[in-house]
């Protein structure tokens, strides 16, 4: 999948839109509706680039300190439901090197977003 032109309208939504803030999480939400839909592994790692994508853009500017948090919680919980579908998705797509290795790269970048949420929440008390 091609991500310049997503990227250039996250850019484009982070520069120009007075709710950034609001926005950015908002297409992560979005996006977590259709998980339910997908039946491959590599469709759902694209899923996940997307919201990474989003979030990424969302920290490249000011926002509240509740929005950070937001966004570290939406990707939370993106990465939560992506592994809740796993073995569903296995019964489509019986590729077990691909289940195991998209299981890794999701959990490692739940507890990322885990610990900049937790350190986000200590940092600011």
């Amino acid at each position: 999948m091609d991500f310049c032109g997503l990227e250039e309208l996250a850019t484009i939504v982070r520069i120009y839109s007075p709710d950034t803030y609001e926005l950015l999480p908002e297409l992560i939400t979005r996006m977590r509706k259709h998980l339910g839909d997908m039946q491959r592994f590599d469709y759902v790692s694209e899923m996940l680039d997307m919201a990474l994508l989003f979030t990424r853009m969302h920290f490249c500017v000011k926002t509240y300190l509740d929005s950070f948090s937001e966004a570290c919680g939406s990707m939370i919980s993106f990465c939560d439901d992506t592994l809740s579908r796993k073995d569903a998705i296995y019964i489509h797509n019986k590729d077990k090197e691909y289940k195991e290795g998209f299981t890794r790269v999701t959990e490692n970048i739940r507890v990322v977003f885990l610990t900049l949420k937790g350190g986000h929440r200590q940092r600011y008390r």
